[in-house]
């Protein structure tokens, strides 16, 4: 419909792309936290991908956008909800080591930063370099 959307054939991989955004951000924050252990990342991240693949869906994040700049500020809005459901996973009963606001502040802000970062740029970069080569 719009001349930037996401073909469907095209979902999956974006979904797949998106997962592994949301935990190798979550990775790479645990690292520089000092715990290498791999699946306590996973662990921490799995509020988040919830989070994501609850809100994503409903919210259109797989859906065709009018422009790019359209495109960038619905992903940063359903990151932020997405982020937010993610924070109040994890700070039920369920998770150790609770939502603290420092925590939900670089969860938002930075997480929206690669979240962006990913869908505008290396995503539609392997878009592009896919269709040269065929």
């Amino acid at each position: 419909m719009y001349p930037y959307g996401t073909e469907k054939r095209r979902r999956a991989p974006l979904a797949v792309g998106d997962f592994a955004v949301v935990v190798a951000f979550v990775g790479v924050g645990t690292y520089f936290h000092g715990n290498t252990d791999p699946l306590h990342a996973l662990y921490v991240a799995v509020p988040f991908v919830l989070g994501w693949f609850v809100v994503a869906p409903v919210a259109g994040a797989y859906s065709s956008f009018p422009s790019l700049r359209n495109e960038a500020f619905a992903t940063l809005g359903i990151w932020v909800v997405a982020a937010l459901v993610g924070l109040a996973v994890r700070s039920t009963d369920l998770f150790v080591g609770g939502a603290a606001l420092s925590f939900g502040f670089v969860m938002v802000v930075a997480g929206g930063f690669v979240f962006v970062l990913w869908r505008l740029v290396v995503y539609r970069a392997a878009v592009r370099i896919a269709a040269a080569v065929r």
